[in-house]
């Protein structure tokens, strides 16, 4: 089964429709407030479609389809001066599947069509008395509510049962769910705002004792820098090999290049020579170590990495043959073909397909990095369940840099469908892991 029984909220706005404006940040639009996308209705019910229109130059038409087929005008009042409200009605001829849409008109011949809302109509919904309405959730809670000036705690916030335009905590924009470290220097108040129709909030005061100047945010670690030699001091014409091998940091520099965080470079020299290895850290700081590698003797060219001499064999006696020369071959790496570690999903989901569990967009994916000499990206794929119970596409992603994905697309987020999802790493010689499992879970109605 592919979708949820419909819970108690959408059942109202299909019986009576929203009551209340979605005003949303972008005034030049159509949009459908009721029903909620995904939405179910007992055949038979009257339908009240509920819409909102913005549009330069005002609206003064708003006509409702079903499935791109006409179906009625609906009733139009102002809002305000550049917001309009249009409401219509539909009754449902037979179970199935059917797309609700709303198209707007301007006094100047211009139109714009809303996005299309899914209403699912079926015999088996069970219409819950007004008297049992589900009450919109939000928590805030911190992991500890009494501080001394510059330590630092995590706040914590969830919402649930609302089908928000907007959530801020403090006035910056967040997700459904989520978490933050907050350092404060005095006593600080956190309020969660959900706009929704209505305007919800949720308050949370941390106690501060004592007085700093500036909040404490943890800094990044500092780059661990190991930068070697194999011998600092060689015979001219020899050759010694340097090492490198850097962690939390955001690049690597030697001799003017960008490399691997961890490498060799072979060295055959005539003269002494200084090599520089630079280092950027993740707060932006540069950090730079040297290392010379003194020669005794000399000679005229040496080549880097270390040559293969090939030499002419002796030449005959009493006759002229100029000075045998040595041709270098540089020696080729090996071929890597070694792939990555698989990569180990982390959430949303469950390994169990049966009972998976419920997740809300915005939604990201995350996964356990791994690591390879020659650096890693990750492939990601993510399927949907199908009505008929197999899994079709709708997404997939190549050369991901950071062990998380953002599918909070218009296809990756229906309401009312299961998903999985699975990760891979690629390696810098082209090498690909393994799959990952999958992981499974479930865009609920509500």
């Amino acid at each position: 089964m592919f979708w949820k029984v419909c819970t108690l909220c959408l059942v109202l706005f299909l019986l009576t429709g929203c009551q209340q404006a979605s005003i949303i940040a972008d005034r030049g639009g159509v949009w459908i407030d009721a029903p909620l996308n995904g939405a179910q209705a007992p055949l038979g019910t009257t339908v009240t479609v509920v819409a909102y229109a913005s549009m330069p130059g005002g609206v003064n038409q708003m006509t409702l389809f079903i499935d791109n087929g006409q179906v009625g005008m609906m009733s139009l009042e102002a809002v305000s001066a550049d917001l309009f409200r249009g409401q219509g009605v539909w009754t449902p001829p037979s179970e199935g599947k059917y797309l609700i849409s709303v198209q707007s008109a301007a006094p100047d011949g211009q139109s714009k069509s809303s996005s299309p809302v899914l209403l699912i109509v079926t015999q088996n919904v069970s219409v819950v008395s007004s008297t049992e309405a589900v009450e919109p959730v939000l928590e805030l809670t911190a992991d500890s509510t009494s501080l001394n000036a510059g330590e630092c705690t995590f706040l914590h916030w969830q919402v649930h049962n609302l089908q928000p335009q907007s959530i801020d905590l403090n006035g910056k924009p967040v997700p459904l769910e989520g978490d933050e470290q907050v350092c404060p220097c005095f006593t600080t108040t956190y309020d969660l705002i959900v706009l929704a129709g209505d305007k919800y909030a949720r308050s949370l005061t941390i106690q501060v004792s004592g007085v700093c100047n500036a909040p404490t945010t943890p800094s990044p670690p500092l780059p661990s820098i190991k930068f070697w030699v194999d011998n600092t001091q060689i015979p001219a014409g020899s050759c010694t090999t340097l090492h490198w091998a850097v962690s939390d940091a955001a690049e690597v520099w030697f001799e003017g290049q960008k490399v691997a965080a961890i490498g060799d470079y072979p060295s055959c020299l005539c003269v002494s020579r200084s090599y520089t290895l630079g280092v950027i850290g993740l707060d932006g700081s540069k950090n730079e170590q040297s290392i010379t590698v003194n020669v005794t003797g000399s000679c005229v060219v040496a080549t880097t990495p270390p040559p293969v001499v090939i030499t002419t064999s002796a030449p005959p006696q009493n006759t002229y043959t100029p000075t045998p020369t040595s041709t270098p071959v540089t020696p080729q790496p090996p071929v890597d073909t070694t792939p990555p570690p698989t990569p180990t999903p982390l959430k949303p989901g469950s390994a169990s397909s049966d009972n998976p569990p419920d997740f809300y967009c915005p939604l990201t994916l995350r996964w356990q990095p791994v690591s390879d000499p020659s650096g890693v990206t990750y492939r990601v794929v993510l399927e949907k369940e199908t009505s008929s119970g197999g899994w079709s596409q709708v997404g997939s992603w190549n050369n991901l840099v950071e062990p998380q994905k953002d599918v909070s697309g218009q296809f990756q987020c229906d309401i009312g469908w299961k998903y999985r999802w699975r990760v891979s790493a690629v390696d810098g010689a082209g090498n690909q892991s393994n799959w990952s499992s999958w992981l499974y879970y479930e865009s609920p109605l509500t």
